[in-house]
């Protein structure tokens, strides 16, 4: 669909952002045999977008996502400052800025943005759960992670490895067994594809 959109105008900004959300969602959550690939495309999308339209939240907000996991962590909390600032009540970019600022080390900051996203969308999608799950999580506040990350469907490899941190921190290590379990069973599954994995190789 956005390469429909960008057929039909080549300098719709918004659809080289979601061009470039699309391919992190691949990259970041399961396509890890493709990483350099896909992180390639994901900025190259992300970059043309922001060149494209700077003044436009969303764009500025996936750029800032790119740029975090590129560990350009100062050049993405100015991304994710400015989204909040050209738009401070688009609710999928409060998630967005959410998961940025926790991934940045700010829990406190991404559990304010996450509770600000779903009363502004309070049928939002499972992902904004995620979001409040990993700050609270860089909070400490590991129980009250567990209650929100157990709520989220088993759509990601890598939210019961989440869960199974939590858990082990908060001393239940028959539940966090589990989720460990399950992290494991969907590495070999959907990253290595039945290949056993290299000592250490779920940990990197």
């Amino acid at each position: 669909f956005f390469e429909r959109a960008l057929e039909l105008d080549p300098h719709l900004a918004r659809a080289y952002s979601g061009l470039s959300l699309s391919h992190f969602n691949d990259w970041s959550c399961q396509a890890w045999v493709r990483w350099d690939e896909k992180e390639r495309l994901a900025y190259e999308f992300a970059k043309r977008a922001a060149d494209l339209d700077s003044g436009d939240a969303m764009v500025e907000i996936v750029l800032g996502r790119i740029t975090l996991y590129r560990r350009r962590f100062d050049e993405a909390a100015e991304h994710v400052a400015r989204a909040l600032v050209l738009n401070p009540n688009d609710a999928d970019v409060l998630a967005h800025s959410s998961l940025c600022r926790a991934f940045l080390g700010d829990g406190a900051s991404g559990v304010e943005l996450a509770t600000r996203a779903m009363r502004l969308n309070p049928v939002s999608g499972d992902w904004y759960i995620g979001a409040m799950t990993l700050s609270l999580f860089v909070m400490g506040r590991y129980e009250e992670s567990v209650g929100f990350g157990a709520r989220m469907p088993h759509t990601t490899v890598d939210g019961p490895a989440f869960l199974a941190a939590a858990l082990a921190l908060v001393g239940d290590h028959d539940r966090a067994t589990t989720y460990l379990r399950r992290f494991l069973v969907d590495f070999e599954e959907k990253i290595t594809f039945s290949r056993t994995p290299d000592p250490g190789e779920q940990l990197r």
